[in-house]
């Protein structure tokens, strides 16, 4: 059961892959890794600083 379920995650996971991984090579030089991890980070900040935003008085959520 293990065998056909690893086969079927990287099917899926390398055929999206693909196009996108020729363009960065061919593009900046740091690995998709990072840009994931940076994207999560963005994402991270921006649902900080909506809640954090949320929480505190509309005159600090209007000067940000």
């Amino acid at each position: 059961m293990d065998r056909p379920l690893g086969n079927r995650q990287g099917r899926r996971s390398t055929t999206p892959l693909q196009p996108v991984l020729q363009p960065l090579e061919s593009g900046p030089p740091f690995p998709p890794h990072d840009q994931l991890a940076v994207q999560r980070a963005r994402v991270r900040q921006l649902r900080c600083a909506g809640h954090n935003l949320r929480e505190r008085s509309p005159q600090l959520s209007a000067a940000f």
